[in-house]
């Protein structure tokens, strides 16, 4: 748990999840941003907080069979 809690707050992941992001996709995101500067893509690492969301199961069914 604690190696998860460090990953989870480090600023290295942070900073690598807005890299992976900013770097996929050229297109807008949900939130209608695209982050193209490096100062653009800091402040979006800066301001990644965690949430405590509840995790669903979520059933999608394809060619008749649930997934």
């Amino acid at each position: 748990d604690d190696l998860q809690d460090r990953i989870i707050n480090s600023w290295a992941a942070k900073v690598l999840a807005v890299r992976r992001v900013a770097d996929a996709n050229t297109a807008v995101g949900v939130d209608g941003i695209r982050w193209t500067t490096d100062l653009e893509k800091a402040k979006a690492a800066c301001s990644l907080t965690i949430r405590n969301y509840k995790l669903a199961s979520v059933f999608v069914e394809e060619n008749g069979l649930k997934k």
